[in-house]
């Protein structure tokens, strides 16, 4: 494994926004901030990693409570080595899976929306690849074209793969507006 660590917990935050790792091990007890507001904040920051929380015997109350907290799984210490390797083993699977668990919906998805778009010719297919490229962006996007082009369908589509998709569709029709508006 390539490994990182942090001295305390304010450290962890600043090192945890500043990259992405596949498993953190997190001891509940650290300096300035404990484990929990560290886990709290993983859990609102970071989408993919696991953490596996360190915990002494007393303290498997709380170690629970971090699980529903959003940890992976916790190690009381003092720990087995064999146990905990076994634990990282078992998270980076996990990891593993949910990537491609979204991985599959979104292609599953992208899939779906397609089949409700018909164009054969390559420079349809051209316009599609820009769509999946650019839906999950945060990107503004310009679709021009001439009246009847399908340039709402596209819109449409582009919606729908986006992160906004939960959001309003509001289709705004340029050359219906006056002028003078």
């Amino acid at each position: 494994y390539v490994c990182d660590n942090a001295i305390n917990g304010i450290e962890a935050m600043n090192k945890i926004q500043r990259q992405q790792y596949d498993v953190i091990l997190l001891d509940i007890k650290m300096p300035r901030v404990n484990g929990i507001e560290v886990l709290k904040h993983i859990s609102e920051n970071t989408l993919s990693s696991e953490v596996i929380m360190l915990t002494t015997f007393t303290d498997v109350r709380t170690a629970v409570e971090t699980v529903k907290l959003g940890a992976y799984d916790y190690v009381t210490k003092p720990y087995n080595l064999t146990e905990l390797l076994q634990t990282i083993e078992r998270a980076l699977d996990h990891r593993k899976l949910k990537l491609e668990n979204v991985l599959l919906k979104s292609e599953l998805e992208r899939r779906h929306q397609a089949k409700n778009v018909i164009g054969t010719s390559p420079a349809f297919q051209q316009v599609l690849e820009t769509v999946y490229k650019v839906a999950p962006t945060d990107s503004n996007v310009l679709i021009t074209g001439p009246s009847g082009s399908g340039k709402e369908v596209v819109a449409n589509l582009l919606y729908k793969m986006s992160s906004r998709k939960d959001k309003p569709f509001v289709a705004l029709d340029c050359a219906s507006i006056p002028e003078n508006l």
